[in-house]
């Protein structure tokens, strides 16, 4: 049995929200790779607590797709299936282009202004190199874009359904050092929809998140996965 990762121990009131986003904050850092085991014996011995927090926090990170309770086995950080993949990018594209329609009819000048900086940040980090940090950074422009919509719902079911993605996205980058070569054009269609929101393009918000989308439906994902299965053993927590 490997050694479990060192975690932040917790001293503070809230508990279960903060075991939880020390739980989340690790499975986006990497500490924790896809498939491995979360005991939460382990668990609450790191974090100083009682088993009770960290079982309600495993409870609400299921809600939130990222980590499965198989029955028997126990609790498992979430792995994703080609077809998973698939299904979740399918389901962005319809909701991000009503969400991008929404944002163009309510953004702000001072919200546009900060799409606009969250865009500029993104591409310095492609600059930089650094592929988790960007992957990060997408995340948070897709966040904020959705969060402009100003429809609650929508952006909740936005961030259910891409939070496991982008998790694993980080986990495969983390552990097969993927190129950044793919950024080089997202970064154009990420400001097809900061123009969009701002008025200044004729493509349609599906044509927009449809060329977004594109680069996204990796052909060899069963390649990729295995070599990610292959990279490490699972490891326990």
């Amino acid at each position: 049995m490997m050694t479990a990762p060192a975690l932040d121990k917790l001293s503070f009131k809230g508990m279960r929200a903060h075991v939880a986003d020390t739980l989340r904050r690790a499975i986006f850092e990497g500490t924790f790779k896809p498939g491995n085991l979360l005991q939460d014996t382990v668990l609450a011995e790191q974090l100083s607590v009682s088993r009770g927090p960290v079982r309600e926090a495993l409870l609400q990170l299921e809600k939130e797709s990222l980590v499965r309770n198989i029955h028997n086995r126990g609790w498992f950080v979430i792995e994703l299936t080609p077809e998973e993949v698939s299904e979740i990018i399918s389901l962005r594209c319809l909701l991000e282009a009503i969400g991008l329609k929404q944002a163009a009819s309510r953004v702000t000048p001072a919200e546009l202004k900060q799409l606009t900086a969250i865009h500029a940040e993104l591409r310095r980090r492609v600059k930089a190199g650094d592929a988790v940090a960007v992957l990060r950074q997408d995340f948070e422009f897709h966040r904020y874009l959705w969060h402009l919509a100003g429809h609650r719902l929508l952006e909740e079911t936005l961030h259910k359904i891409s939070a496991p993605y982008f998790a694993y996205m980080q986990a495969v980058i983390r552990s097969l050092s993927l190129p950044l070569k793919e950024y080089q054009s997202t970064l154009k269609t990420h400001q097809l929809m900061v123009d969009y929101v701002g008025g200044q393009t004729q493509l349609t918000a599906e044509e927009c998140i449809a060329a977004h989308m594109a680069p996204l439906k990796i052909k060899d994902w069963d390649r990729l996965m295995r070599k990610l299965k292959n990279s490490k053993h699972p490891r326990r927590a």
